[in-house]
């Protein structure tokens, strides 16, 4: 396969990164408690990684978080045919992966990115989301319609095509979670098989 092919998806990848780093720190141990990682992407894991890792660090340990919070939604919510923040259709994971090479080279452009990320305070996710400039008021209305869910898992809206306003409502769907206690938002989507 040519390594320069990246297939025609409507997705801003840039956007879906930052959407996982604030989702990813929000729900560490020592924010939400999601998962069992702590504060491998604040100040402790910038700290520890750095020494290894010197240059990629930020990249490594997102990579870290990213796969436990895959893995911790997947054991709250087995199905595979559910498409999650940390589940999305094979074509978009691989077009997602593809564009590592592309943030590896331009580490020094998402430095201040990880700065904040690293300094983030434990609040409501879409506080957290809001800061970042991630959060469209305009999903606020779909996502109230999703309040007072006591399940392990909450479909976010039925068959749909995966947009970056979806990815953003998947991510804000975490905010249904009370501290320690995982609700995966999920939905069904058209490009899935």
């Amino acid at each position: 396969m040519n390594s320069s092919f990246i297939p025609p998806i409507p997705i801003d990848f840039d956007h879906l990164l930052r959407l996982r780093l604030v989702v990813g720190r929000a729900g560490e141990a020592d924010q939400q408690g999601w998962w069992n990682t702590q504060s491998v992407l604040g100040e402790v894991g910038a700290s520890l990684y750095r020494r290894g890792f010197p240059r990629t660090h930020p990249w490594t340990r997102a990579r870290v978080v990213f796969a436990v919070a895959r893995q911790r939604c997947l054991e709250r919510f087995p199905n595979p045919k559910a498409t999650t923040l940390w589940n999305l259709p094979a074509e978009v994971e691989d077009a997602f992966d593809h564009r590592w090479a592309h943030w590896l080279d331009s580490t020094a452009e998402w430095s201040s990115f990880f700065q904040e990320l690293q300094t983030m305070p434990n609040r409501p996710l879409i506080e957290s989301l809001r800061l970042f400039d991630l959060w469209d008021p305009n999903l606020d209305k779909n996502l109230a319609a999703l309040h007072d869910y006591s399940a392990t898992a909450v479909q976010i809206c039925t068959l749909t095509p995966l947009t970056n306003p979806t990815l953003t409502l998947l991510a804000g769907g975490f905010s249904l979670s009370k501290g320690g206690s995982l609700v995966v938002p999920w939905l069904e989507c058209g490009a899935k098989s």
